[in-house]
């Protein structure tokens, strides 16, 4: 009975440790967007460009 209860303790106690691991990968310079009509992106300048037509 001892073990179980040292086992479940111990899953207690990391699981949050666990779940911030998990989210703390590095994402925070992304961000998702897009540009209005007649624009695209453009990864050069990190801007919406207008659309060259032809």
């Amino acid at each position: 009975m001892k073990k179980i209860a040292f086992i479940s303790a111990l899953l207690l106690v990391s699981a949050p440790a666990a779940v911030l691991a998990q989210c703390a990968g590095g994402h925070a310079n992304e961000q998702a967007m897009s540009c209005i009509a007649g624009t695209e992106w453009d990864a050069a300048t990190q801007t919406c460009l207008p659309t060259a037509t032809g």
